[in-house]
């Protein structure tokens, strides 16, 4: 999780949004032993050094004690969030901008937009104590544990670095496996082309025996089976790849 006390905001390039916070993004109890929150996303980075995701800027402030802190997430941690929260309270109608399959994701245009949707998506959650009070939930804020004035820029900096070089690290292996799959479409062209030359032969060789026809009719019925569940898994392994490279974009 990657939060900071307000002293010790990170070196990060945010693009700022200026925009004042609404009651829509804060919760009202009128016990005023409950938290009464405040949750606008004040930010968002572009992270490039080695692979490209964006991170979002969350204010996080208690408006009964005062406090407040920032934390970052990834559009993948607020779909993780998302999805708890929708098998935990099926019926409850809960919205989250949906992934951007074509197109540029780091678009200023769309990234003004997913905020928008995610910022709703907040706004949901602080309207809905139940909500409020699942251990995904305060996690995902820091609401059981805010960030001390004494945790570093280094250790937010660090955190970074590391979900860079992990989506570095994943985007090499997807080319490893993409390369891998290439090869497997064509070892299996190839095969295919020599096989369907070698049956021309055989049934050419054999017209004038009928017996040798039924044989030869079994082996082609055979081959063809087996060629179809090759030929099933690497599709399995094309779906594979592309659903691994859909989960870096995001």
């Amino acid at each position: 999780m990657m939060a900071e006390s307000p002293d010790e905001l990170p070196e990060l390039r945010l693009k700022n949004l200026n925009c004042e916070v609404s009651n829509d993004a804060r919760s009202f109890d009128n016990d005023s032993t409950k938290p009464q929150l405040s949750i606008p996303i004040v930010g968002y980075e572009v992270m490039e050094e080695r692979a490209r995701f964006t991170v979002f800027k969350l204010r996080i402030e208690n408006l009964n004690t005062g406090e407040m802190w920032f934390v970052y997430r990834r559009y993948t941690d607020f779909f993780r969030l998302f999805s708890k929260l929708r098998s935990l309270f099926p019926m409850m109608k809960l919205n989250l901008p949906r992934k951007r399959w074509f197109g540029d994701n780091f678009d200023p245009v769309f990234l003004e937009d997913r905020v928008v949707g995610l910022q709703n998506f907040i706004n949901s959650i602080l309207s809905e104590e139940d909500l409020l009070k699942e251990t995904c939930t305060r996690e995902f804020f820091c609401l059981d544990d805010p960030p001390s004035y004494s945790e570093s820029v280094e250790e937010t900096r660090a955190m970074l670095d590391a979900m860079e070089d992990t989506i570095f690290q994943l985007k090499h292996q997807l080319k490893e496996k993409e390369s891998d799959v290439e090869r497997l479409k064509e070892d299996i062209s190839v095969e295919s082309r020599q096989k369907a030359q070698l049956f021309a032969l055989i049934q050419e060789s054999i017209q004038e025996c009928p017996q040798c026809s039924k044989e030869f009719s079994r082996i082609n019925l055979f081959e063809g089976s087996t060629s179809s569940r090759r030929n099933q898994f690497t599709e399995r392994r094309v779906e594979e790849v592309d659903h691994m490279e859909l989960n870096l974009d995001s």
